[in-house]
C-alpha cells in the first residue's frame, strides 16, 4: 500500500550571484533587488503602507505577506518595529511560503547587512522546519512571527484574521503566476481589515485590475532602483479598536490553563487563574517526568494535523524557556518509537514516507542502529525523534509555575451567572467576577459545563518509577520509558507509564496509586519491550486523572456568552497545551489565530451539541 504525502512543500533551488544576491533557479527570478535588497524593503513595503506610522496609535498591529523569501521585509519591519514601537504595542507578521529557505541560506543572505545580524541571528535561530502547516514563532520586542508553509490559496483560506497592512511580494506574476492568483487576491480582500494597505513592486496590469475589482483604491506610484513603477493600494474605513480591556478568568492551575496565562499576558492581556478547589494537586500536570514526543499517524485529517502541529509547536515552546545552566530536556534528548513486530515497522515507513518531515525530526531506523541507541535488542527497528524527549519538570516549574499568582478557594468553587456576567465563588463567597471565563479544570471540566459529559471519559492514569542503568533516550512502545534521572536513595530511575484505566471509579482530591496498575505497567513493559524487565525502586508510583473525549481530540474555544473551554488533552496535555493555549488566547483577543481553521472547527467545543 502506498500513502501520499500530507501536504505539498516545494524545495528551493538556488543560484548566487557575485555580490551574495540569490536567485530561484525554479521560478528564474532574483528575491530582491540587486542594487540594494534592504532599501528596495524598506521603500516598496515599508514606506508603502504608511512606516510606522502604521503601528503608532494601536496597540496590535497585523502586517501579512506573500512571499516570505529570504524574510528581508521582516527584518526590515522589525528593525523599524524595534526603534519606534511603545511599551504594550504587538505586532504580528504573517508571511506566506510555499518554498521555505533553509537557515543557513537566510544567514547568507542576510550577511550583506550588518546592521541586521542580531536579528537575522534570532530569527535563524527560531526557524521552523520545513513543514507545511502553520508555524507560531514568539521573538523579542512583542512579535509574532506566523509562517504558513504551503500553497498561497489554499493556507491564506484556512487562516482567520484582520490585517492592517499587506506586501505582496511573491516573484514576477510572470514567473510565478499562482501567488497572484484569483483565489489568492480573494482571500488577501477577506482577510483585510477595514483600512488596510498594500503594496507591491510590480505594476502589471493584470493585478492592478484584480485588486480595483475587489475594493481597493490602486495607486501608482514611483518604484525602487531601475524598476519605474509599483503599486499601492488602499481599502476604505477604519480599522475597528477595542473598547473595552478584558479581564479573563482562567478556572484551572494545570498546564493549559498556565500556558493559556502566559499566552494572554503576551497579547497584552492580564488573566487571573482561580483553582477550582483547595487541593492543590494539578492533576495530569503534576506528573514528574512529563513527556514531549510525536504521534505519526496516517491520517490526513484533523487528528494527524493535531499531532503534527502541536508537537512541532511545543518544541519551540520548551526551546525558548532554556536558560541558565539547567536545560529544559532531560539528557539525552530524544525519543524512540520502538517497533514490536513486523506489522508495526511497516507501518512506520508508511508513516515516516506520509509525514515527508525531514531527518533531522524523524529518521527511520534499521534494527541495529535503533538497538545500539536504546541499549537493548530492537529487532523490528524503531523511529527517532531527535527533538523530543523527556522535560526537566524543575525548571518548567521555575519557568511557568512562578508567572501566575494563583487563587486558592476554601472549598471546590461554583460558577454562576449568564449572559457574559460571570462569578466563581467559594464556601467564604465570592472569589472572582469575569464577563471573560474560562474553563481549564482537566478532570473537573465537566462538573463546569456538564454538557461535554456525553462525549468524555475520566480515565485513570499511573506511572511507576523502575531503575535504568543505560544511560539511552525515552523509548515508546504503546507505553513509554522516560530517560534516566537521579532518583531517591542514589537510584538512577525512569518513569514507566502510564496506564489507561476507564473502568476505574472517578474521585475527586489527591489520586492514590495501584497495584494493579503497577502490574499493568510492568506487565506491558515486558510484553512491548521483548522480555524487558522491571526493577523495583523506593520511589512511589504516581497516579491522575485525565479527561478523554469520545473523538480523541481535545475541546477549544468558545462556548457563546463570555465563556471558553480548553479542555480534553488526555495524557497530551505538555504537548497539546503550547499551541492550544496560543490559539485559544488569539481567540479571546480578537488576535490572528495560529491555527488552521479545519482544525480550529474540528476542536470546538460544540461538535457534540446534538448528544445534549
Amino acid at each position: 500500500m502506498t500513502d501520499q504525502q500530507r501536504d505539498w512543500l516545494g524545495r528551493p533551488y538556488l543560484d548566487w550571484s557575485p555580490e551574495g544576491v540569490p536567485r530561484s533557479i525554479s521560478h528564474d527570478d532574483i528575491y530582491y533587488s540587486p542594487e540594494d535588497g534592504l532599501a528596495e524593503s524598506r521603500h516598496v513595503f515599508l514606506e508603502g503602507v504608511g512606516g510606522h506610522a502604521l503601528w503608532s496609535t494601536s496597540p496590535h498591529t497585523v502586517i501579512a505577506e506573500t512571499g516570505f523569501g529570504t524574510g528581508l521585509n521582516f527584518l526590515a519591519t522589525w528593525q523599524a518595529w524595534q526603534a519606534t514601537r511603545k511599551p504594550g504595542q504587538h505586532l504580528t507578521f504573517i508571511s506566506v511560503e510555499g518554498y521555505p529557505l533553509a537557515a543557513e541560506d537566510l544567514r547568507r543572505a542576510h550577511a550583506v547587512w550588518p546592521e541586521l545580524e542580531n536579528l537575522s541571528a534570532e530569527l535563524t535561530a527560531a526557524l521552523p522546519p520545513a513543514v507545511p502547516g502553520f508555524h507560531a514563532i514568539d521573538l523579542s520586542d512583542n512579535l509574532r512571527l506566523l509562517l504558513l508553509y504551503g500553497d498561497a490559496g489554499e493556507v491564506l483560506g484556512q487562516l482567520d484574521a484582520q490585517v492592517n497592512a499587506w506586501y505582496l511580494d511573491g516573484f514576477a506574476p510572470a514567473r510565478n503566476a499562482d501567488l497572484w492568483s484569483d483565489k489568492v487576491m480573494t482571500e488577501i480582500r477577506r482577510l483585510s481589515a477595514p483600512g488596510a494597505t498594500l503594496a507591491t513592486f510590480t505594476a502589471a496590469g493584470a493585478v492592478r485590475r484584480a485588486l480595483s475589482a475587489l475594493g481597493f483604491e490602486v495607486t501608482k506610484t514611483p518604484g525602487f532602483g531601475r524598476k519605474r513603477e509599483r503599486i499601492i493600494a488602499n481599502l476604505s474605513g477604519t480599522a475597528p479598536q477595542s473598547t473595552s480591556a478584558l479581564s479573563p478568568v482562567i478556572l484551572g492551575n494545570g498546564i493549559a490553563g498556565r500556558l493559556l496565562h502566559r499566552a494572554l499576558l503576551h497579547l497584552g492581556v492580564e488573566a487571573r487563574i482561580v483553582a477550582p478547589g483547595p487541593d492543590r494537586n494539578t492533576g495530569g500536570s503534576e506528573n514528574p517526568l512529563p513527556m514531549v514526543t510525536p504521534r505519526l499517524t496516517l491520517d490526513p485529517g484533523a487528528y494527524g494535523l493535531l499531532q503534527d502541529q502541536t508537537y512541532l509547536r511545543a518544541l519551540r515552546f520548551y526551546d525558548s524557556l532554556a536558560s541558565g545552566s539547567e536545560d529544559i530536556w532531560i539528557a539525552p534528548r530524544g525519543a524512540l518509537a520502538i517497533a514490536r513486530e513486523a506489522e508495526d515497522a511497516e507501518r512506520q515507513k508508511r508513516q515516516i514516507a506520509f509525514a515527508n518531515w525531514p531527518d533531522t525530526l524523524a529518521r527511520l531506523l534499521p534494527p541495529d542502529e535503533a538497538g545500539n541507541i536504546a541499549g537493548r535488542n530492537l529487532p523490528y527497528g524503531a523511529i527517532s525523534f531527535a527533538s523530543g524527549g523527556g522535560l526537566n519538570k524543575q525548571v518548567l516549574l521555575d519557568a511557568l509555575w512562578s508567572e501566575a499568582d494563583i487563587i486558592w478557594p476554601a472549598s471546590p468553587v461554583t460558577v454562576e451567572g449568564d449572559a457574559g456576567h460571570w462569578s466563581v465563588r467559594d464556601s467564604n463567597g465570592l472569589l472572582a467576577e469575569t464577563d471573560c471565563l474560562v474553563i481549564a479544570a482537566g478532570p473537573l471540566s465537566t462538573d463546569f459545563v456538564p454538557m461535554l459529559r456525553p462525549a468524555t471519559a475520566r480515565v485513570l492514569g499511573q506511572v511507576d518509577f523502575i531503575r535504568r542503568e543505560n544511560p539511552g533516550p525515552a523509548l515508546t512502545f504503546g507505553s513509554y520509558l522516560s530517560p534516566a534521572v537521579a532518583g531517591q536513595n542514589g537510584e538512577t530511575i525512569a518513569a514507566l507509564g502510564a496506564t489507561f484505566n476507564r473502568a476505574a471509579e472517578f474521585q475527586p482530591g489527591e489520586t492514590p496509586s495501584l497495584a494493579s496498575e503497577t502490574d499493568m505497567n510492568f506487565r506491558l513493559l515486558s510484553e512491548r519491550l521483548f522480555g524487558q524487565g522491571a526493577k523495583a525502586t523506593t520511589t512511589p508510583p504516581w497516579a491522575a486523572w485525565r479527561l478523554t473525549t469520545r473523538d480523541r481530540l481535545p475541546f477549544v474555544g468558545g462556548m457563546g456568552k463570555g465563556r471558553f473551554i480548553i479542555t480534553g488533552l488526555g495524557s497530551r496535555g505538555f504537548t497539546y497545551a503550547p499551541l492550544l493555549a496560543d490559539m485559544l488566547a488569539a481567540t479571546i483577543a480578537n488576535a490572528p489565530i495560529p491555527v488552521r481553521r479545519d482544525l480550529v472547527n474540528a476542536i470546538a467545543p460544540n461538535r457534540f451539541a446534538h448528544l445534549v
